[in-house]
């Protein structure tokens, strides 16, 4: 029976949305770019990377499900719209610019059209207006409130910013640039530390928790699961399901882990909820913000991509480029022998939310797999928008050399790298 037909009947049925979290993909964007200067970073990395291999997986939803819409797609099926990207920048900001702007982590920008970028080389939040000028410096280095020790994330809800260190905790700011609080990592019913995945415009936090680290997993080949929550400030997280994170498959350095390359499960959050899907098939299914299916997307009859040795080859040389001292050659000599890889690429990549109730669907970047992670694509990539309904709005064809950290109804922002490899910021307009 074709995979996605099986996975259509089995929800239908009732107790189990199709979905998957994947702590790294909002924690992704964010923090790899430098990963492998900050070893917390990279315990984090190894914590949460997940690929998923080559079998069904399913979620166990917290929540009581109803009959939600599918809408399926065949390969020959085309969007309802073509929207395109303006080829002239709304903004571009030199990082070599009266403010220097390094480490570009994640970007957000307001209703105003500013543009919040966070940098882990400073450690701060730097505000530019929407004319590139520079406006103001949003917290600063250190260990104390409205400080960063390695700043990895960065979240905007409805002009407030949250900056999140890599240990969890969190710096909030007023629309204004002024200091709000101090958050600490979130921890959920069962005492687990949870990492914050997005917020909904209701105010909610969707938060994961595991799959646990190396250590904890099975010495075997195993599915291994993380589990979804939803929590209101000042309150307890309620747990929305548990979703299977990656398959485990035996390394000969040691315990089981991911295959490198393999399938991801991924998800957004949403204004009101979130989306998740599994990319062993093209399969997205969109939830409200209590963990109840309302959509389910499958597109169906696309090709496999295989992972190739030229694939491979680029691994090893970005593990060499991020290990390159005498030192290191003992650890690149193992990382060759023992790194397992999968046989192909997952169905699509990262998502992305609008911050509406479109979200976009964007396809594998084999960088984003290597140790420094969060790679600048080197060719043009074609996102698809989805509505929450279900409704396939449009392909959209970014830029080459183009990392996409925000999309919007309108805009598209992001970090494009030059010929002279400096990295700067842009903001393109989006031709609907």
């Amino acid at each position: 029976m074709n995979q996605v037909l099986l996975i259509t009947l089995l929800l239908q049925k009732a107790k189990i949305p199709e979905r998957q979290s994947d702590q790294r993909e909002v924690l992704m964007k964010t923090l790899f770019m430098n990963v492998w200067r900050y070893p917390i970073l990279m315990a984090l990395q190894m914590a949460v990377a997940c690929p998923m291999f080559s079998e069904l997986a399913f979620a166990q939803s917290a929540a009581p499900q109803t009959t939600s819409r599918i809408a399926v797609y065949s390969a020959s099926s085309k969007p309802k719209h073509t929207w395109s990207i303006d080829p002239t920048p709304l903004l571009t900001i030199d990082p070599d610019g009266p403010v220097e702007i390094t480490d570009i982590i994640d970007i957000a920008r307001l209703s105003s059209g500013d543009v919040a970028v966070a940098s882990i080389g400073t450690n701060d939040i730097r505000i530019f207006a929407s004319s590139g000028r520079y406006v103001r410096t949003v917290g600063r280095a250190g260990r104390g409130p409205g400080e960063f020790e390695a700043l990895a994330q960065l979240f905007s809800s409805r002009d407030t910013l949250i900056g999140i260190d890599a240990s969890g905790v969190a710096q909030v700011f007023a629309p204004g640039g002024r200091y709000v609080r101090t958050e600490p990592r979130p921890r959920v019913p069962t005492g687990e530390a949870a990492l914050r995945i997005g917020y909904t415009a209701n105010g909610r936090t969707i938060l994961q928790t595991g799959p646990g680290n190396a250590a904890s997993m099975p010495n075997r080949a195993a599915l291994v699961y993380s589990k979804l929550w939803s929590q209101e400030y000042g309150k307890d997280a309620v747990l929305l399901g548990e979703y299977p994170a990656y398959h485990v498959v035996p390394w000969p350095s040691g315990r089981p882990r991911w295959a490198v390359f393999g399938a991801r499960g991924r998800f957004v959050v949403t204004d009101s909820g979130y989306c998740a899907g599994f990319a062993e098939t093209y399969v997205v299914a969109c939830y409200d913000s209590k963990g109840v299916r309302v959509t389910q997307i499958e597109r169906r009859g696309l090709p496999a991509r295989e992972v190739t040795d030229a694939h491979k080859e680029d691994y090893f040389r970005e593990d060499s480029l991020a290990n390159p001292l005498p030192a290191h050659a003992a650890g690149r000599a193992s990382t060759r022998r023992s790194t397992q890889f999968a046989p192909r690429f997952g169905f699509f990549g990262s998502m992305m939310s609008s911050g509406s109730d479109e979200f976009w669907v964007g396809p594998v970047n084999p960088g984003d797999a290597s140790v420094r992670g969060n790679a600048i694509p080197k060719d043009k990539e074609v996102w698809s928008v989805y509505s929450r309904s279900g409704e396939w709005l449009s392909d959209i064809s970014l830029p080459a050399r183009f990392r996409v950290m925000e999309v919007g109804a309108s805009f598209v922002a992001g970090v494009k790298r030059d010929p002279d490899a400096d990295d700067r910021v842009v903001v393109y307009r989006i031709r609907r």
